[in-house]
């Protein structure tokens, strides 16, 4: 059950990432660009970061007899 955390976690590390690069003005966009959205995309980052630490700590599941 580990990648029901990280596969997700990895997209939101990817999409904060990105948020927060077009947010800074080094990803080219045309609207996305300001605090707001480094800060959005910062929040977004730090929540997939949760989630794939939640599933490296993970147990793997017992197996059953």
């Amino acid at each position: 059950m580990r990648s029901v955390y990280v596969v997700p976690g990895l997209v939101l590390n990817l999409l904060g990432a990105t948020f927060a690069l077009q947010g800074a003005g080094i990803l080219p966009t045309t609207v996305m660009i300001g605090p707001t959205w480094i800060a959005i995309g910062l929040v977004i980052f730090l929540t997939g970061l949760g989630l794939d630490l939640a599933g490296a700590r993970a147990r793997p599941p017992m197996p059953q007899s």
